[in-house]
């Protein structure tokens, strides 16, 4: 296989310029669920009964901040994943 030539080079920066943008925008895309997630807390008038004394308040405060972080982390991957591509793509 002959070696990449100046034009297949440049496409191929270009491809990773490309994907980094498609990284950063689901990345982007992201911060509407998460925004969501952080609204969901239980307030007094939503509890019941028995939340209290069966934990379920804390259980889904608890799974809710599981979530909140997940996505908080998953954007952060995102972000890593197109700096790093831009920057190999820059070198």
């Amino acid at each position: 296989m002959a070696p990449p030539n100046g034009e297949g080079i440049r496409t191929a920066l270009d491809a990773m310029h490309t994907d980094a943008a498609l990284w950063r925008e689901q990345a982007e895309a992201m911060n509407g669920t998460k925004r969501a997630v952080e609204t969901l807390r239980i307030n007094e008038a939503e509890r019941f009964y028995l939340s209290d004394e069966l934990g379920l308040d804390d259980k889904l405060e608890q799974l809710r901040t599981a979530i909140e972080n997940m996505l908080g982390q998953g954007q952060q991957y995102f972000n890593k994943i197109a700096d790093d591509l831009t920057a190999a793509a820059e070198q």
